[in-house]
């Protein structure tokens, strides 16, 4: 199961994504935890100036978020599935990720059917596949019954082939909706437990004892600086205004879903999974 999460900085995203992971027994990847570990681990200038960044509610540059994202979906533990968790956030991201993930699609395919159908030996197509060439090979590849390890290898493999730009992962793309003012009610409330790092929010999930943390008991907590009022106002505007064209790249594409954020988590989910079960 391979899944994306869009939806605007405090509708919930994470919690979901979380839930799926543990539902799917695939990893869940935020962009912005990969993001703050490497602020918090370096001390260069790059990760200063992404600080920065971070902490004026501005968006980081493209290039930068496609490999780290990149780099992490090469590790095994993605091999049978993802949650990108607030990926990818503008267009340029959502057609470099469509071409990494068809890159790695068809490389995965290959690979998988080596050994079986093609034995480099410098024979030659024609020689291991009759007089008809490519078309021989094409022949043998749709024929096979064997399938690669997302499915659908033959196809990729002779696209690979013949030079031609390869599709994607068949991945659902799942956008949580909610109105703007209940985004910055959700996120300007947002604290945390210094200790063990519950979250809570002052208008929707305080201290169950106020100012005692319910896990711990500490009395010590935080709040990030990019939770203010003023800051999560304008990271909704700079969402909207650079992720409206992702939602229209993919909201034709059949598993491209737009889900209501209202209400409680478990409404939510089960809106999510409603969807997913019917692909």
């Amino acid at each position: 199961m391979r899944i994306i999460l869009l939806g605007a900085p405090g509708v919930g995203k994470g919690t979901q994504a979380k839930l799926l992971s543990e539902k799917y027994s695939i990893p869940h990847l935020s962009t912005g935890e990969m993001l703050r570990d490497f602020v918090t681990n370096s001390d260069s200038d790059l990760a200063r100036n992404i600080k920065e960044t971070i902490d004026n509610g501005l968006l980081i540059g493209d290039d930068l978020v496609i490999q780290i994202v990149k780099d992490r979906l090469q590790r095994n533990d993605c091999h049978n599935g993802f949650v990108l968790d607030g990926f990818p956030r503008t267009l340029k991201q959502a057609e470099m990720f469509d071409d990494a993930t068809a890159i790695s699609r068809t490389q995965m395919d290959s690979s998988s059917e080596q050994g079986k159908q093609v034995t480099n030996t410098g024979t030659g197509l024609n020689a291991r596949h009759g007089s008809n060439g490519i078309s021989g090979y094409a022949e043998s590849l749709r024929s096979t019954s064997s399938q690669s390890a997302v499915g659908e290898g033959p196809d990729q493999q002779l696209n690979y082939a013949m030079g031609l730009k390869p599709e994607p992962y068949n991945i659902s793309v799942i956008n949580i909706d909610i109105p703007m003012e209940d985004i910055i009610k959700r996120i300007s409330g947002r604290f945390s437990c210094k200790v063990c790092g519950k979250v809570y929010n002052l208008n929707f999930l305080p201290p169950i004892k106020a100012g005692i943390c319910d896990v711990c008991d500490s009395v010590d907590f935080t709040r990030r600086k990019d939770d203010s009022e003023d800051v999560v106002r304008n990271r909704v505007l700079v969402y909207m205004k650079h992720t409206a064209p992702v939602l229209k790249y993919y909201q034709n594409r059949s598993n491209f879903h737009n889900i209501d954020g209202s209400g409680s988590v478990a409404m939510v989910e089960n809106r999510i999974n409603s969807q997913l079960s019917n692909k």
